[in-house]
């Protein structure tokens, strides 16, 4: 079940890579796992917008793919 404040706020990087809100059966173990690879997502995203070296980077690039 996707939570009500999903309506009011943007999706975050990682919430918008899985499609949070689409879940046609409402299966609440598919909201659960999708809810936690968001959260992976959007972590390694972040992290890797706050380095300041290529070597940083270019680490975080290549751990997407």
């Amino acid at each position: 079940m996707v939570d009500e404040t999903m309506d009011t706020r943007e999706l975050t990087y990682g919430e918008k890579a899985v499609g949070l809100k689409f879940n046609p059966s409402g299966d609440g173990d598919v909201d659960r796992i999708k809810k936690l690879y968001a959260e992976i997502i959007f972590s390694r995203n972040h992290r890797s917008s706050n380095c300041s070296n290529v070597g940083c980077k270019s680490y975080h690039m290549e751990s997407r793919t």
